[in-house]
């Protein structure tokens, strides 16, 4: 028995677009969805997509980035110019390290704003090594906040390099392909219809089927989206 030998099978924007309106039963096979159709289709696949974004849950959005400590700045931007560090804006900063220059990693603290804000003396160079960081997401760009705050010293000994979630890449044109593994087709199919049916009022029996569809490909794809590892957990006293 032969096989195909590929296993790259993907749809782009209008595929994906044309197939979801096909659940929900409008669009005729072989035939052109009208212009106000795809519009509506594209509106509702970027807005899904986004929604998605805060679940911060796939691992194939998980970037490293690293920046350069600069003497007496604590404060690091990272968005697509002019920042810091050139990069889409994070979703969140899942961890940090510091990097000495024999290569040698040591773990950096994320803090709370209220963990941060309780810091002494956050506006005075030091010539102490960066232990703790605080990541301020905001809107178009995102800051990486380190304490302390390095003089020239550790600003020339150290690297900061820190993962992050990164946004799923918008679906602009037509031929777009997903940023998004082949595994994750389905639950964008059937999410993307459910939104549609309610747009266009599908009748509520088959509504429900899409619904239930979307929820079952959506807890799949998230279900096999995580990391296969153990974790260890220990207790921690404050001043210990």
């Amino acid at each position: 028995m032969a096989t195909s030998g590929d296993t790259t099978f993907t749809l782009n924007r209008n595929e994906m677009i044309n197939a979801s309106f096909r659940t929900i039963g409008v669009g005729v096979r072989g035939e052109a969805l009208s212009a106000e159709e795809i519009a509506d289709g594209s509106e509702a696949l970027n807005l899904m997509l986004k929604a998605w974004d805060a679940y911060g849950l796939p691992l194939w959005r998980r970037d490293k980035l690293s920046l350069t400590l600069v003497a007496s700045q604590s404060a690091y931007t990272i968005g697509p110019s002019g920042a810091d560090v050139t990069a889409p804006r994070p979703l969140r900063v899942l961890e940090v390290n510091r990097k000495d220059s024999n290569n040698n990693t040591s773990p950096i603290e994320l803090l709370s704003l209220n963990e941060w804000s309780m810091l002494p003396d956050r506006v005075t160079a030091s010539a102490s090594a960066p232990v703790n960081a605080y990541f301020d997401p905001t809107t178009s760009s995102a800051t990486l906040n380190i304490w302390p705050m390095p003089n020239a010293t550790p600003a020339a000994e150290y690297t900061i390099e820190f993962w992050v979630h990164s946004p799923v890449e918008d679906m602009d044109s037509s031929t777009d392909n997903f940023d998004c593994p082949p595994e994750w087709l389905e639950a964008i199919k059937y999410g993307l219809a459910k939104r549609l049916a309610d747009e266009y009022s599908v009748p509520d029996q088959q509504y429900y089927r899409i619904r239930s569809m979307a929820k079952d490909s959506l807890e799949l794809a998230k279900a096999w989206d995580t990391e296969d590892t153990s974790w260890q957990f220990e207790p921690y006293e404050e001043g210990y």
